[in-house]
């Protein structure tokens, strides 16, 4: 699964955002809720990067982030464990 690996969540969410603007999507035009094209998952830790998932609309990415996509998250990604 390619994965867009962002600094911040904050960042994330502002890129994800500017996907859903660019796709035309319902929340952007005014007309729904649907914000977001990919799923976001947030690294457990005290200053989180975040991930976009993007599995699909990789035509919104543009040729830096597209080079960028990775398969996996990053080796030393901190997730919790639930018992």
């Amino acid at each position: 699964m390619p994965f867009l690996i962002i600094t911040t969540y904050d960042e994330a969410v502002a890129r994800n955002d500017e996907a859903g603007k660019d796709a035309g999507l319902a929340y952007h035009q005014g007309t729904g809720v649907t914000r977001y094209v990919w799923a976001t998952e947030v690294e457990d830790s005290n200053d989180p990067r975040a991930a976009l998932v993007v599995d699909r609309r990789q035509n919104l990415l543009n040729a830096a982030e597209t080079a960028a996509l990775v398969d996996d998250l990053p080796a030393d990604w901190q997730t919790s464990v639930d018992p």
